[in-house]
């Protein structure tokens, strides 16, 4: 026992004053009032979530309806372009 009897017990008062404080401010967080806002916001979050999710499958269904518009166009108007070569190619031929 290499403490003296008054450290010990000046060592004792500092762990229950922390205690005590540690306690009272844990009773004036009003907890449950907090957990009831955080439920609030958690369920608002998931609906955003939700939201965010429709939206991008709308975008990514619309991104894919553009490539296949931008193909489509690409195929026809190549189809055009081979018409007017074949066409001229014919003229060509024709009128000599």
């Amino acid at each position: 026992m290499s403490e003296s009897l008054p450290e010990r017990v000046n060592h004792v008062e500092k762990v229950v004053h922390t205690h005590d404080h540690r306690i009272s401010v844990l009773e004036g967080e009003r907890l449950p009032f907090r957990v009831a806002t955080l439920e609030s916001l958690t369920k608002s979050i998931h609906e955003d979530v939700e939201a965010i999710h429709i939206t991008t499958q709308n975008i990514e269904r619309s991104v894919v309806s553009q490539q296949a518009q931008m193909k489509t166009f690409a195929w026809v108007l190549s189809a055009v372009a081979v018409l007017i070569q074949i066409g001229v190619a014919v003229w060509g031929v024709v009128t000599k």
